[in-house]
C-alpha cells in the first residue's frame, strides 16, 4: 500500500512532543492489556471485580499519559498517577491469590512499574530542555498548524483521519453468557450446546437483522452517492438532531453503525471462492466499502448543532463497541472493526485491533487477517512485525499470513522464525519471506530451510524459491513426487498436490510423463495437466474422462478434466460449433465428443509446443485474460503465480488485493513484457523452465548488483 496518499493533521500527539514517559506509557499499555486478559486464568478465590477495577484504572492513567504532550502542565501529574496505579495493581494482584499465575502476573506488573518509574528523571530533563528553548526566541519557532485535507477513496483506501485521542481498547474478562454460547458452538464442546428452545429464540431474534441485511445487500450495487444523500437527509430531519449535543451524537452514532454494518458485509461480499468468477460487480462492492470508510472519517469531525454547541463522535470507540455488541460469533463485525482500526493509521488503534483479535473466537480470525491485509498504513506493518515476536503461536501465524498477503516480509522479524520449534510457524515464515530483499539473502536462507525434515516446511520453502525463479524449487519438487510414486502415502495429499503444482507450473517438457503418472481422482491433478500444456496429456485426460462415464458430469473431478482438455486445446472457444464439449449431455457422451474432436483436429497441433487455449502459450495473452471476467478465482491465482516466477517476484500480482490495485499491477506486468520483449518471441510455446527468462531482464534493471 505504499502508493496510497495518507494525510494526518494531529490524529495523535506529535512524535516530537512525546516525552520519555509518554513513549514508555504506550509500550506499557500493551503489556498491561495482555496481563488483563489473564484474569480469567486465575483461581476462583481471586477477587476478579477488584482486579478488573484496578486494571481499568491503570490503563486509563497510562492512556492519559500516552496522550499527554511534554509541554502539558499536568504531564508529571499524569506520570505520577500512572505509577501509583501500577504499584497498587501489582500489590492487589499479589494478594489476590496464591496461584502461580497470579505471582507471575504480579512480577510482570512490578517490572512495568519499575520501567515507568525510570522515565521520571529523563522526562524532567526533557521538560527543562524545552523550557530553555522556549526562553530563547531566536531558536524557537512554533510550526504552523497543518490543515485538514480529506481525499476521497477511489478504488483503494486513500485517507483515514480520526482526531480522537486516548482510545480505550476494551478487555472482556467477564462475559459468561456469551462465552458459554461460543463454547457451545465450538466443535470440541458438543455437550455444552444450548437446547432447541434456546436456538429457536436466537433464530427468531436474528430474523430482523437478517431481513435488514438482505435489503441492504440488494442495494449495494446502486450509486453510493444516493444513499449518502439520504443519510444526510435522515440526520438533519431526525428530531434527535434538534435535541442538543446528546441527541446529535445519537444521530451520528446510528449512521456510524450503519456504515460499519455495510463495511462488514461488503468485506465479505468481495471475497471469492475458488470456483467463482471475478465479475464487474466486485469493483462496485469495494468502492461502496471505501465510501463507508470515508463517511466514518467525516462523522468523526467536530459537529456544530443548530444551537451552536459542538459535539464530536469518537468513531474508533464506536467501532470497538459495535463489534462487542453481538450475541453470536460475527466475522463481518470483526472485519469492520479490524479494517477501520487498521486504516486509521494510529498505533493505539492498531494495538486495540490486535487486542480484540486475541479475545475473538477463532471463527472470526480469518476475517480480521483479511481486513489487516487490505488496510493501508505503516502502523499495520509495525504491529504485525511486533507480533512475529509474540509467544502465542496463533498471533505469530496471523502476523505471518497477513504480512504474506501484504507482501511485506519484515525480514528482521521473520528470518529468526525459520528456526522456530513449531513446524507450522517455520512454514509460515518460509512462505512470507519470498518477497523480501535482498533476494540473494532470502534465497540463501531458503536453501537452508529445504533441509528441514517437515514436509510442509519443505513445500513452503520450495514455493518461495519458485517465486524467486530458483531452479532448485522444481528439482526438489520432482524428487518428492518421485519418492511418493515409489512409496505411496509418504506425503500428505495436500502436500503432494502442492509439489505437483510446482512441477506443472515451473517445469519442462520432460515432466509430462511424471505428471501423467500422478493423475488419479483429485481435481488439482487434472488442473495441473491442463496448465502444463503438453499434448501428450490429451489421451490421458480422455481416458480418465471415459473412466468417469457413470459419474455425473457436474462432479468436481469431471469438471476439472473437461477444463484441462479445453485449457490445452481451446476447442470450445475457437470452434463455436463445439461449445457443447464442455457440459451438454452425460459424462459418457461428453467423453465421446471430446475423443472425436481430438481425432479430427490433432494434426494441427505440434507435440513440441506448449499450448494454452489452443494456441502456443504466450504469457502476454494469458495476462490479458487475467484482466477480464472470464476466469475463475483459482485460475487467476495460477496465472498470478506463473507471472511471479517469470518476474522473480519483482512485479507481483495479488488476486486477493483491491481490484483497482490489481488493475495497476496487471498494467505494470504488461509494460514489463513490452519492454523486455522476450515472451512474445522466443518464449512463445515454451515451458517456463525452458523459455527466455523475463526475470533475468527485470533483475538486471532493478538489482544491477545481484545475479
Amino acid at each position: 500500500m505504499s502508493t496510497q496518499q495518507r494525510h494526518h493533521a494531529g490524529s495523535e500527539t506529535s512524535e516530537l512532543a512525546l516525552s520519555p514517559a509518554s513513549r514508555r506509557a504506550r509500550a506499557a499499555t500493551e503489556v498491561i492489556e495482555r496481563l488483563y486478559l489473564e484474569i480469567e486464568t486465575l483461581r476462583v478465590e481471586a477477587d476478579r471485580a477488584k482486579l478488573t477495577e484496578s486494571f481499568e484504572a491503570s490503563l486509563t492513567s497510562l492512556r492519559q499519559l500516552a496522550a499527554s504532550a511534554i509541554d502539558d502542565a499536568h504531564h508529571l501529574e499524569h506520570l505520577d498517577a500512572a505509577n501509583a496505579h501500577l504499584d497498587a495493581l501489582a500489590t492487589i494482584t499479589a494478594d489476590a491469590s496464591t496461584d502461580p499465575a497470579a505471582v507471575r502476573m504480579s512480577a510482570a506488573l512490578r517490572e512495568a512499574h519499575a520501567s515507568m518509574v525510570e522515565t521520571r528523571e529523563p522526562t524532567i530533563d526533557a521538560i527543562v530542555a524545552i523550557q530553555n528553548q522556549l526562553l530563547d526566541p531566536e531558536t524557537f519557532s512554533a510550526p504552523p498548524p497543518e490543515p485538514f485535507l480529506m481525499i476521497g477513496s477511489r478504488g483503494v483506501p486513500a485517507v483515514a483521519y480520526f482526531t480522537n485521542r486516548g482510545l480505550a481498547a476494551g478487555v472482556d474478562v467477564a462475559a459468561p453468557e456469551l462465552a458459554e454460547f461460543e463454547r457451545a458452538l465450538a466443535d470440541d464442546a458438543p455437550d455444552d450446546a444450548p437446547d432447541d428452545g434456546a436456538l429457536v429464540d436466537l433464530a427468531e431474534a436474528a430474523q430482523g437483522d437478517t431481513a435488514d441485511f438482505v435489503d441492504r445487500s440488494a442495494a449495494m450495487a446502486e450509486d453510493p452517492l444516493d444513499e449518502l444523500t439520504e443519510g444526510q437527509h435522515a440526520l438533519f430531519t431526525d428530531p434527535a438532531y434538534q435535541a442538543g449535543p446528546e441527541g446529535q451524537l445519537a444521530g451520528l452514532r446510528r449512521i456510524a453503525r450503519d456504515c460499519m454494518e455495510e463495511i462488514g458485509s461488503l468485506g465479505n461480499l468481495r471475497l471469492l471462492d475458488d470456483d467463482e468468477l471475478c465479475t464487474d460487480g466486485q469493483p462496485r462492492f469495494e468502492q461502496r466499502l471505501l465510501n463507508n470508510l470515508d463517511a466514518l472519517v467525516a462523522l468523526g469531525r467536530p459537529f456544530v448543532g443548530p444551537d451552536g454547541t459542538t459535539a464530536q463522535l469518537d468513531v474508533l470507540s464506536e467501532v470497538i463497541a459495535h463489534a462487542r455488541d453481538r450475541f453470536v460469533i460475527d466475522p463481518m463485525r470483526a472485519f469492520a472493526r479490524a479494517f477501520v482500526l487498521a486504516a486509521s493509521g494510529r498505533d493505539d488503534a492498531m494495538r486495540a485491533s490486535v487486542l480484540a483479535f486475541r479475545q475473538s473466537h477463532p471463527a472470526a480470525h480469518e476475517a480480521q487477517i483479511h481486513a489487516w491485509a487490505l488496510a493501508p498504513g505503516e502502523s499495520v506493518t509495525r504491529a504485525l512485525t511486533d507480533l512475529c515476536r509474540d509467544t502465542d503461536e496463533t498471533m505469530v501465524l496471523a502476523a505471518l499470513k497477513t504480512l504474506w498477503l501484504r507482501r511485506q516480509p519484515a525480514l528482521a522479524a521473520t528470518l529468526p522464525l525459520l528456526e522456530h520449534p513449531s513446524a507450522t510457524i517455520r512454514s509460515g515464515a518460509a512462505r512470507t519471506i519470498a518477497y523480501g530483499t535482498p533476494r540473494a539473502k532470502v534465497i540463501e536462507a531458503l536453501h537452508h530451510v529445504v533441509q528441514d525434515d517437515d514436509e510442509r516446511v519443505l513445500l513452503a520453502a520450495c514455493e518461495s524459491l519458485a517465486r524467486l525463479d530458483d531452479p532448485k524449487a522444481v528439482e526438489l519438487a520432482r524428487e518428492q513426487i518421485q519418492d511418493e510414486l515409489d512409496d505411496p502415502g509418504m506425503l500428505a495429499p495436500d502436500v503432494r498436490l502442492g509439489f505437483l503444482r510446482l512441477v506443472a507450473r515451473g517445469g519442462s517438457e520432460d515432466d509430462a510423463g511424471l505428471l501423467q503418472r500422478c493423475l488419479s481422482h483429485a481435481v488439482d491433478e487434472a488442473e495441473a495437466l491442463g496448465w502444463h500444456g503438453h499434448l501428450t496429456h490429451l489421451p490421458v485426460l480422455l481416458d480418465a474422462l471415459e473412466a468417469q462415464r457413470h459419474a455425473h458430469p457436474n462432479t468436481p473431478f469431471c469438471r476439472a478434466l473437461v477444463r484441462a482438455l479445453d485449457r490445452i486445446t481451446g476447442a470450445s472457444q475457437h470452434d463455436p460449433d463445439h461449445a457443447h464439449l464442455l457440459s451438454e449431455g452425460s459424462t459418457e457422451v461428453i467423453a465421446q465428443r471430446w475423443r472425436a474432436w481430438w481425432e479430427q483436429h490433432q494434426e494441427r497441433f505440434d507435440v513440441a509446443v506448449r499450448y494454452r487455449y489452443g494456441k502456443p502459450c504466450c504469457f502476454e495473452q494469458t495476462l490479458a485474460r487475467l484482466a477480464g471476467h472470464t476466469l475463475l478465482q483459482h485460475e487467476r491465482r495460477w496465472i498470478a503465480e506463473e507471472w511471479s516466477i517469470l518476474s522473480a517476484g519483482q512485479a507481483p500480482i495479488h488476486v486477493s488485493d483491491w481490484i483497482g490495485q490489481q488493475a495497476a499491477q496487471i498494467e505494470m506486468a504488461r509494460l514489463a513484457i513490452g519492454q523486455c520483449a522476450v515472451l512474445s518471441g522466443d518464449g512463445r510455446g515454451k515451458w517456463l523452465a525452458e523459455g527466455p527468462r523475463l526475470s533475468v531482464a527485470l533483475n538486471a534493471e532493478t538489482h544491477p548488483g545481484e545475479t
